[in-house]
């Protein structure tokens, strides 16, 4: 087959690629519609008694639980804890005894899941696929399948047992403010973070050409120090990786408009929140 060569033109402005923004909206508002199963579940368990919440994962769970182990040590006296899967396994924890809440379809998770019943623990899973390993009656001991929204999900954990240990008196009004807000302003940050990476990759590409003769750890530390959001565009959502990158390639194509970093939308939906309560 022949390859025609075609001139490339860039898009000027804004241009998410892959995003379906009712989708996103739909996505996010089926999460926090599980906030009443949540509820009974946590009922239930609370009507139980434990004497730890382990939040256990492995790989981009993991992450998530040790994001909610920070956000509950700050604001909540319950003992919280966090473990990851396979060190869990191999070193296991003398302070393990009663409820873990665990979200995967791995081997190590499906292993870990055997070896918490076995010390007596209540197992309470998230799990994004129906039909999986972890979804099996013997698996867990509650069970919520949704795909995606991870760490809303966790969070949704956390405030409520928060809440029923008389920390979070402004729970209602909290949770109506998200479900009525949050979705659509997840959708607009996004648009307005690929909008600010576009501006932002465009004038490091001119300020790159201006100063072609400058050594390239100089222009790293331009990057770096020069704006006000250091060192940032080497996580979140890019997926050139880096500005760094983007300059080394000296243009900005609608791969790089995927700078709208989680960094930059979590500042933007701050700022939002802050300004409209």
């Amino acid at each position: 087959m022949k390859y025609e060569a075609k001139a490339w033109k860039e898009t000027e402005g804004a241009c998410l690629r892959n995003f379906n923004e009712q989708a996103q909206i739909d996505s996010v508002n089926g999460a926090l519609a599980l906030r009443p199963q949540i509820e009974k579940i946590i009922d239930q368990i609370w009507e139980e008694g434990f004497d730890g919440i382990y939040f256990i994962g492995i790989g981009g769970t993991y992450a998530s639980s040790m994001q909610v182990e920070v956000y509950m040590r700050g604001r909540s006296k319950l003992p919280v804890f966090v473990e990851n899967a396979a060190e869990f396994l191999t070193t296991g924890n003398k302070k393990f005894t009663n409820i873990s809440s665990v979200s995967g379809n791995t081997k190590e998770m499906v292993e870990l899941v055997d070896r918490v019943h076995e010390k007596g623990a209540k197992v309470f899973s998230f799990i994004d696929n129906p039909g999986t390993t972890l979804t099996q009656p013997d698996k867990q001991d509650y069970l919520i399948v949704y795909p995606m929204n991870e760490q809303l999900k966790f969070y949704m954990v956390a405030n409520y047992l928060m809440y029923k240990n008389g920390e979070f008196d402004d729970y209602d009004r909290y949770n109506k403010e998200m479900e009525a807000n949050l979705a659509d302003v997840l959708a607009q940050v996004e648009k307005d973070s690929d909008e600010w990476a576009y501006e932002y990759a465009k004038n490091k590409v001119a300020f790159w050409k201006e100063h072609k003769d400058l050594p390239h750890y100089f222009i790293d530390q331009e990057i770096s120090m020069g704006q006000p959001i250091p060192m940032l565009c080497a996580i979140g959502r890019s997926r050139c990786g880096s500005v760094q990158n983007l300059l080394a390639v000296k243009n900005f194509s609608t791969e790089c408009r995927r700078l709208s970093l989680k960094i930059h939308q979590l500042l933007c939906l701050w700022e939002r929140m802050n300004n409209d309560h």
